[in-house]
């Protein structure tokens, strides 16, 4: 079964980092955007994360990004405000693990900006705990049950075009890939200017659907575009190379394995890559 990252490894602007060596005592990541009622980044937002008397404030960057390295596991509020929208909040549970699923939080516009636009008789509070609800049901691998919830939303409200992808990643967890490769199609069509992370996923997983429904040929140049939107994620490379091995292309598969060595040293696809050179490097 594929298993989707919710949303990893995108440019974060952090205010309070701290020492790598900080995992170790019980700290953990945790990413996540903001955005508007339109589904387009808010720069400059204000996150607070709190638990207890523990807090800490992260700024949004251009992206509408923002990160925390210095969580403790528990449960945490997150709060984001931005000058002219109505602040937005969550609460979340933090796992000590790699990689918590994301924190979005969508602000409306003005004091009672849930009148207005996008969310027009949309409460911004309940369209979080709706959210928020979604969200939980994914971490917890329902996956049928979190594609109901986000489905609901995306009818309330159809500009959040983002939860198509949430979508596609629940139906593709469940190696649903017809209904996954529709849901992908449909932030495609959308033509949003999506960050990095955001981005990668989506032409990997596109990528993902295509080679399950058509095969190689139709999947390479979706994983070449997850490439080229982040040179440095070995996951695309990898994926490339296997192909070209399967195919019989060891000359290709060795130069794609290569370049996944190189893009992310430490990573997972780094080690596989390695290993499979390493084999391919054997006498017969």
């Amino acid at each position: 079964m594929q298993t989707v990252a919710n949303f990893p490894l995108f440019s974060v602007c952090v205010a309070f980092w701290l020492t790598a060596n900080a995992i170790t005592f019980g700290q953990t990541r945790v990413v996540g955007t903001v955005r508007d009622e339109s589904n387009r980044p808010i720069q400059g937002a204000s996150v607070t994360a709190e638990s207890g008397t523990r807090s800490f404030t992260a700024t949004t960057d251009s992206g509408g990004n923002f990160g925390f390295v210095t969580l403790r596991p528990g449960n945490w509020v997150f709060t984001a405000k931005a000058l002219g929208f109505t602040p937005g909040q969550v609460h979340r549970r933090v796992r000590e693990i790699a990689r918590n699923p994301e924190v979005d939080l969508f602000l409306a516009r003005g004091a009672y900006g849930e009148r207005f636009g996008a969310l027009a008789n949309v409460k911004s509070t309940d369209l979080q705990e709706q959210l928020q609800q979604a969200e939980e049901l994914y971490a917890a691998e329902r996956y049928l049950e979190a594609i109901a919830a986000y489905e609901k939303l995306s009818v309330k409200v159809p500009a959040l075009t983002t939860l198509k992808l949430k979508i596609g990643h629940s139906y593709l967890n469940i190696a649903q890939y017809a209904e996954a490769q529709k849901a992908y199609q449909g932030v495609l069509a959308a033509k949003l200017d999506l960050d990095l992370s955001l981005n990668r996923e989506l032409f990997y997983n596109f990528g993902e659907t295509q080679l399950a429904l058509q095969g190689a040929e139709s999947a390479v140049g979706w994983y070449w575009r997850a490439h080229e939107a982040d040179p440095a994620w070995s996951k695309p490379l990898l994926k490339l190379g296997e192909i070209a091995l399967a195919a019989g292309d060891q000359a290709e598969g060795r130069r794609y394995l290569q370049l996944a060595v190189e893009a992310e040293p430490g990573s997972k696809e780094q080690s596989v890559a390695t290993a499979m050179l390493k084999r391919l490097s054997q006498p017969r």
